[in-house]
C-alpha cells in the first residue's frame, strides 16, 4: 500500500483533524507531497482502495472542508514554490500551497494578488477550491476572476486547461457526458460560492473553481495580477446611527438617497461594516491583544463603523474623494472629526489590523466559555443578498439577535450586502437557539435570491442549508458532474454533498 505515501503515525496525524471550524475529525493516514507526481500516487492508492481523501491547504476554512471522516489526509503545505513570474504578462505561476502573504511579499514592488480573505495565511489552493474573495473584492472580484489556468489531478488523470479554451459542456463531454446539458435552474443575485459554477458554455476553469476539492486535487495555478496602484487612502467613518450607516453605504454604491443629492467622486474598492458589539469586543481585549492598544477608545454611543479605501494613479483623485467626504460628513450621518484617515501603507495596515481584530476577539471569547462548555463553538452568517435588501436584511439580524438575547457581533463586507452575523453562546440551550435563527435567516437570505455562503464555501456544515437553496434537479445536475470527475467518490466526500460510499 506504499507506506511511503501513506504515513499512519497517529500522533502526527492528530494536528490535522481541526481546520477553524474547530470541527474533529479522523483519520488513518497522512500524506505530504512534494510534487504532482507524488499527488497522482497518491490518489491512485485511494482510488483502487476507494479510500475516501481529505484536501487540505493550510486549513483557513470556516466549513470543515478539510476535516477528515476517516480515510486519507492529503496535505499540500510542501507544494508551496513560486514556479514563475512573468512579469511582462502580469502572470504567476504557484504550486497550491503558496500562501497568500508569501506571494504578495514576493510581488509587493510591482504587483500583487487582489482577492484578500481576511485570513492572509490562506493558502492559493484552497483560496481556488472555495473561490474565496474578502474586502477588496467589492471592487475587484473574487478569486475565480484572476485564475487563468489550472492544473487538477482527478480520478481521470490530470487535466490541465487554460482560459478560454473549452466550455463546460465541452469539458464534460471529454469526460463522457451526453451531449445537451442545460443551466442551472436557481438564480443567485451578487455575490456567491455556494456549489458548482456550472453554466454549459460558461469557461470550464470555472467549473474547478469553487468546488471544494470534491472534483480533484488542485496542483497547480496560473494566476493574473495587477500593478500596484500609486495612490491608496482608507478611512473608517463612525456613525451614532446605524441607519445612517445603510443610508451612506448605499451612496457610496451611487443608489439615491433621500438626504443628499451630490453624487461621490470616487468609487471605492471596499466598503466594510463593524457595529457598535464589534467595538466593545475589542475594547474588552485591549488589555490581553498588546497591539490594540494603539488604538484610540470609541465613544460607546457609536452604532457603527464604514471603512472605504480608495486606489487610483492619481494623488488629486484621491484628494478630491477625501475632501468631498470630509466635507459632507454632516450630511452623510458622519460623527465629524471622530475618523480614521490613513494614505500610506503602514497607517492602511494599523485600521486593518482593527478590523482584523474584530473576528479574533470573537474566536478568544469563544474560547473562554468553550473552557466551561466544551460544545460550544461561535455561530456564523455568510448570506449575501441583493442590494435592494440590504436594509431588510439588516433589520432581520437585528431584530433577531434582540430576541434571542444571545451576545452577538456583526461585521463584514456590506459593498456586497455580505455580513457575519457572529452569535456567541454561553450555554448549550442558547447554542441551539441561536443555530434555529440561523437556519430562518438562511431561509429568507434564499427566499430573496440571495446566497448561503458568500465566500467560505459550503463545506461539511453547510450541506443541509445548501440543499434548500438549489432544487432537486440542481442538485442532481451537481452530483452528475462529480461522478464524472470522481466516480468513486474519493475526492472530499461529505463535502458539499451528503457522504455516500459507493458500493464495491
Amino acid at each position: 500500500m506504499q507506506a511511503d505515501l501513506l504515513n499512519r503515525d497517529q500522533d502526527q496525524i492528530q494536528g490535522f483533524l481541526q481546520d477553524e471550524s474547530k470541527c474533529q475529525g479522523w483519520a488513518e493516514s497522512i500524506s505530504f507531497p512534494q510534487s504532482e507526481a507524488e499527488i497522482q500516487a497518491i490518489v491512485t492508492v485511494c482510488e483502487e482502495n476507494r479510500m475516501p481523501l481529505t484536501i487540505q491547504g493550510n486549513r483557513t476554512g470556516l466549513c470543515g472542508g478539510a476535516v477528515p471522516q476517516g480515510g486519507h489526509i492529503l496535505n499540500l503545505t510542501k507544494m508551496n514554490r513560486i514556479i514563475e513570474i512573468c512579469s511582462n504578462e502580469s502572470l504567476v505561476r504557484v504550486e497550491p500551497g503558496v500562501l497568500l502573504e508569501d506571494l504578495n511579499k514576493t510581488l509587493r514592488r510591482k504587483f500583487y494578488f487582489p482577492p484578500d480573505p481576511t485570513e492572509i495565511s490562506a493558502s492559493l489552493g484552497g483560496m481556488a477550491a472555495c473561490n474565496a474573495s474578502g474586502a477588496g473584492s467589492y471592487f475587484y472580484g473574487a478569486t475565480r476572476d484572476y485564475v487563468n489556468g489550472i492544473r487538477m489531478v482527478t480520478a481521470r488523470g490530470v487535466l490541465q486547461l487554460q482560459r478560454g479554451e473549452k466550455t463546460q459542456q465541452a469539458l464534460l463531454e471529454y469526460l463522457g457526458e451526453p451531449k445537451g446539458s442545460f443551466p442551472l435552474e436557481t438564480g443567485v443575485s451578487g455575490k456567491n460560492a455556494a456549489g458548482y459554477d456550472w453554466d454549459p458554455e460558461g469557461d470550464a476553469v470555472d467549473l474547478l473553481l469553487s468546488s471544494e476539492g470534491t472534483l480533484g486535487v488542485i496542483s497547480e495555478l496560473e494566476l493574473r495580477v495587477i500593478s500596484v496602484p500609486s495612490q491608496k487612502m482608507g478611512i473608517l467613518f463612525f456613525f451614532k446611527e446605524n441607519g445612517s450607516a445603510i443610508d451612506f453605504v448605499r451612496w457610496m454604491r451611487g443608489e439615491a438617497v433621500a438626504s443628499i443629492r451630490e453624487r461621490p467622486v470616487g468609487s471605492p474598492i471596499a466598503i466594510e461594516y463593524m457595529n457598535q458589539a464589534s467595538f466593545r469586543i475589542v475594547e474588552d481585549f485591549r488589555e490581553i491583544k498588546s497591539e490594540l492598544k494603539r488604538f484610540q477608545r470609541i465613544p460607546q454611543e457609536l452604532e457603527a463603523g464604514i471603512y472605504v479605501e480608495f486606489h487610483e494613479e492619481s494623488e488629486e483623485k484621491i484628494e478630491g474623494e477625501a475632501e468631498q467626504l470630509l466635507r459632507l460628513a454632516a450630511v452623510l450621518g458622519i460623527e465629524a472629526g471622530l475618523e480614521w484617515c490613513a494614505f500610506d501603507e503602514e497607517s492602511l495596515e494599523r485600521i486593518k489590523i482593527f478590523r482584523h481584530a474584530v473576528p479574533e476577539c470573537v474566536n478568544l471569547r469563544m474560547d473562554e466559555r468553550k473552557g466551561e462548555e466544551s460544545r460550544l463553538r461561535k455561530l456564523g452568517t455568510d448570506f449575501a443578498v441583493p442590494n435592494e435588501k440590504l436594509k431588510a436584511c439588516m433589520d432581520m439580524y437585528q431584530q433577531g439577535v434582540r430576541k434571542l438575547g444571545i451576545d452577538s457581533v456583526i461585521f463584514g463586507h456590506i459593498g456586497d450586502n455580505h455580513l457575519h452575523v457572529n452569535l456567541l453562546p454561553r450555554t448549550w440551550e442558547e447554542y441551539q437557539r441561536g443555530q434555529a435563527a440561523i437556519e430562518s435567516w438562511a431561509e429568507q437570505a434564499i427566499a430573496w435570491q440571495g446566497t448561503m455562503t458568500a465566500e467560505h464555501g459550503v463545506g461539511r456544515t453547510k450541506r443541509s442549508t445548501f440543499q434548500r437553496m438549489f432544487s432537486p434537479g440542481d442538485l442532481e445536475k451537481m452530483k452528475g458532474i462529480k461522478a464524472r470527475f470522481d466516480p468513486k467518490t474519493i475526492f472530499n466526500r461529505g463535502v458539499i454533498f451528503d457522504a455516500k460510499t459507493p458500493a464495491k
